[in-house]
């Protein structure tokens, strides 16, 4: 049987989601306006676009925490976790994880998913209802020692993307450090208008509706030295 695969919904910090659908899947996918499909206007390039005001209310959302320790600024690894909310209804989603090294991988919460499982770097997922969620937490290694006194996360990217276009998505991301060892000395996307930023001491939260693709850096100061 033909099968496609379709980019769907969010690719995340090397993450993507996939749905296989068969043609005629697809065709009633097309004509079921209960299914839900993109309502929005797509951006056929992938330029990142803020969005300041939108209508939608059920917008595709990822919720993710990255928590930095004192043992990852020795190691590297970072503990994630994330959730994908107001998934569209599919037969078969796949959640892939692309991280070069990558552990413990579990699944912690889901909603409307009939069935689910991990296997390798990947979460599968059978007979999601409208409005279905599913969250997860692992260990990853992207935090980087740039120099003597400067660690560097990187993030992204962060899209929704369906057949050629760009949609309307919603993060929502939080950064966990210790405020002891580390200060923020840079960080790009900076706020702005559609781009929310709050810095805390030991923590900076992140909220924001685009299309396109979107990246985030962080570059960390050292305060003391790491023994």
């Amino acid at each position: 049987m033909l099968r496609y695969s379709l980019p769907m919904l969010f690719s995340l910090i090397s993450t993507n989601i996939v749905a296989d659908l068969s043609p005629e899947q697809l065709e009633i996918w097309f004509n079921n306006d209960k299914l839900d499909m993109p309502e929005e206007a797509a951006v056929q390039d992938e330029v990142l676009r803020f969005i300041l005001k939108t209508k939608k209310k059920n917008i595709p959302v990822t919720e993710k925490t990255y928590r930095i320790n004192i043992d990852s600024l020795k190691t590297g690894w970072v503990i994630i976790e994330q959730c994908y909310r107001n998934l569209d209804p599919v037969s078969k989603l796949e959640v892939l994880y692309e991280y070069r090294k990558m552990r413990k991988l579990e699944i912690t919460h889901q909603h409307l998913v009939e069935k689910l499982w991990i296997e390798g770097q990947t979460v599968q997922m059978e007979n999601l209802s409208k409005g279905a969620a599913v969250c997860t937490k692992a260990e990853v290694k992207i935090l980087r020692h740039a120099d003597t006194n400067k660690y560097l996360l990187l993030a992204g990217p962060f899209k929704r993307k369906f057949l050629d276009g760009y949609y309307p998505m919603q993060v929502k991301l939080k950064i966990h450090y210790p405020a002891r060892q580390l200060a923020l000395d840079e960080m790009f996307p900076e706020s702005a208008p559609g781009f929310h930023v709050t810095k805390a001491n030991g923590s900076i939260t992140i909220s924001s509706i685009f299309t396109g693709k979107l990246y985030l850096a962080l570059s960390f100061k050292a305060l003391n030295s790491i023994k």
